[in-house]
């Protein structure tokens, strides 16, 4: 996805089947999914934003602070 170089699978595919969900408020979620690059550890963090009138990505990253997305 454009400046980050995730692809829009990687992306589809978080949003499908997270590993982990976490709820910051009665719409807006974040779908982590797991990712081994380049032989490290990552995750593809994607908050979506769920309405009535269907799901909006609003951002998709990647990063190596597992711990900080996680709690």
């Amino acid at each position: 996805m454009g400046l980050r170089e995730i692809s829009e699978e990687a992306v589809s595919e978080a949003v499908r089947s997270p590993d982990r969900i976490v709820f910051q408020n009665d719409q807006r979620t974040r779908c982590v999914k797991y990712q081994t690059i380049e032989k490290k550890e990552k995750l593809l963090v994607v908050v979506v934003e769920k309405s009535d009138a269907g799901t909006l990505i609003i951002t998709a990253f990647l990063t190596s602070k597992v711990h900080k997305y996680l709690s």
